[in-house]
């Protein structure tokens, strides 16, 4: 930078300009309101003006440029400089010192105050759960986690964020899609309320029983590989089985079109597509802008290419069946609604395509995942203690495997279900909310407003203080051992208040129809050598969590 024929403290003067932009832009906008979903522009605004100031400083000298023009160059790098170091400095000193959050007085790691890139580090396996149940093993129940965000281990904050009552809202994660929309990334309540209501035609009880009778013709074919299985002594992993499954059911159930994994025994090219899209959920789901910036601005390969494919093939099916118009699939001649044909009914396409195109990813990912993740974790407890199969099988007696009013009634199978999601919950540190201008209180610690809080229900659901012997399966304590449950509130598998699964009732039906017919039919194991640990140690979350493997042996009963 060549300032020789210039006044003498101008350099200085541009420098400090530079420095009182980057203030400025921090203190007027950047502190106000939420600025992650226009991280991909401000990204490609700086790495821009960064690039053309290098590029302004290697021209003058290589093209015999003026005197001036060289000024103009230094002028500008000093600019640019200074913008950058005073944006830094702002953020850096106002984190530090003048952060609402910071009156809270919160332990936590060192860095947690000043960025979330360390999060993103110690989350570069996929292991958020574990590196934050790690933190509260050394910090106890309220954890500063980010500049914004508080992770929160007692079960009353499950209630305080998530509740009816709660002003709390949805958080930046949630506009993963931005900006398409979908009901799951509705984060203004009254825009959720509406959309929710749309979808609720497809899970009365009259749709659930026209929706169940798809599942049962997947149950069948299901009974049908389990059978060719047992017979040819083969080991089956049980976490992609269950996948295929209930991928399958859903397809049918939203487009009324089958993926046919099941019946083909392999994975149908875009649900491959689809798990490893997720990779990326991983590392980035604890800072949104960021996950944004990779989102938008990466070159659409390996996993962002994996995740744009996925997204347009969901909206290739739902513009597909909605060119059939409310005709919907069939059952052995009997016509049976899908999910699809009850949105179409709420207005004219053109109305409802832009929620339909999220929602028909949605529908099939939180439709699916969560129910195999369920199941697995389900029969490898049930293969890890046989006593509970056979104790199933008594109660099960002569009861139809159909019969989804009998089987809501048993005790024992329902405490196995119960159990089974508290130990494996599927959205193990998703279900993040944030604050709103009220802030929020949970026990005595007031988490101030515009803060995003963190709910861990792996950590949650296992403390000692809510479950006796948590860690361990023991599905009597929902049933005959009541005293096991020492606070039920750390136990919410489908959520709670205005954003629970609305889906609870049709997986539950899914669950039981599924663990009674094999429980009936079939005894089950995992092979030799193999101890149990693989499904936990090897458990990922990608905002679901996917559990390792679960090989599975199976014979039929005499």
């Amino acid at each position: 930078m060549q300032f020789d024929q210039t006044p003498a403290g101008l350099p200085q003067l541009v420098g400090a300009v530079g420095v009182l932009s980057g203030l400025a832009i921090h203190h007027a906008l950047f502190i106000h309101g939420e600025w992650h979903v226009h991280a991909p522009e401000i990204a490609r605004y700086y790495g821009l003006l960064v690039a053309v100031s290098a590029l302004a400083q290697s021209l003058p000298g290589n093209l015999g440029t003026t005197a001036r023009a060289e000024a103009a160059a230094g002028g500008l790098g000093l600019l640019t400089l200074g913008h950058l170091l005073g944006l830094a400095t702002s953020i850096l000193v106002y984190r530090l010192f003048f952060h609402r959050l910071n009156k809270a007085r919160l332990p936590g790691p060192l860095w947690a105050c000043v960025t979330k890139l360390g999060h993103i580090w110690e989350c570069r396996e996929s292991k958020n759960h574990m590196y934050l149940d790690k933190l509260f093993a050394k910090y106890g129940d309220f954890v500063r986690t980010g500049p914004a965000e508080v992770t929160v281990f007692v079960p009353e904050s499950l209630l305080a964020v998530g509740g009816r009552q709660s002003d709390c809202v949805k958080a930046e994660f949630y506009d993963l899609l931005w900006p398409e929309r979908a009901l799951f990334a509705a984060r203004d309540k009254a825009m959720h309320a509406k959309r929710r209501r749309d979808w609720q035609l497809g899970f009365s009880p009259s749709a659930i029983a026209h929706h169940e009778i798809k599942v049962f013709k997947h149950v069948d074919e299901l009974d049908r590989q389990l059978e060719r299985i047992s017979k040819s002594g083969a080991v089956v992993d049980a976490t992609d089985l269950l996948l295929w499954f209930t991928f399958d059911i859903m397809g049918d159930f939203t487009f009324s079109k089958s993926f046919g994994m099941l019946e083909n025994q392999r994975w149908h090219d875009i649900t491959v597509k689809m798990k490893r899209a997720r990779v990326l959920l991983g590392p980035l789901a604890p800072t949104p802008w960021l996950l944004q910036i990779g989102l938008k601005l990466l070159p659409r390969v390996w996993w962002v290419r994996d995740w744009y494919e996925s997204v347009d093939w969901a909206q290739e099916q739902m513009t597909e069946r909605l060119s059939r118009g409310a005709k919907s699939g069939s059952v052995d001649g009997d016509v049976i609604s899908d999910l699809s044909s009850y949105l179409m009914k709420k207005g004219p396409g053109d109305e409802v395509s832009p929620w339909l195109r999220g929602d028909s990813l949605l529908a099939i990912l939180a439709g699916s995942e969560p129910t195999a993740q369920a199941l697995a974790a389900i029969f490898h407890e049930l293969a890890m203690h046989p006593e509970h199969q056979e104790k199933l099988r008594q109660e099960l007696g002569v009861l139809s495997t159909t019969d989804n009013k009998a089987l809501a009634e048993l005790p024992h199978l329902n405490a196995v279900i119960q159990e089974a999601m508290r130990l494996h919950p599927s959205l193990i540190t998703g279900g993040i909310r944030k604050t709103t201008e009220k802030g929020v209180m949970i026990n005595d610690v007031f988490i101030p407003p515009h803060t995003t809080v963190v709910t861990p229900l792996y950590t949650i659901s296992r403390r000692e203080d809510c479950f006796e012997r948590g860690t361990e399966f023991i599905p009597e304590r929902w049933t005959t051992h009541g005293d096991m449950v020492r606070n039920a509130a750390a136990h919410v598998p489908f959520s709670l208040g205005k954003y629970n699964c609305i889906g609870q009732q049709f997986a539950m039906r899914i669950m039981r129809y599924t663990i009674s017919m094999v429980v009936k039919k079939y005894i089950f194991h995992h092979p030799p050598g193999y101890d149990g640990s693989e499904m936990e140690t090897n458990k990922v979350d990608r905002f679901t969590s996917f559990p390792g493997r679960v090989p599975l042996c199976f014979s039929l009963r005499d």
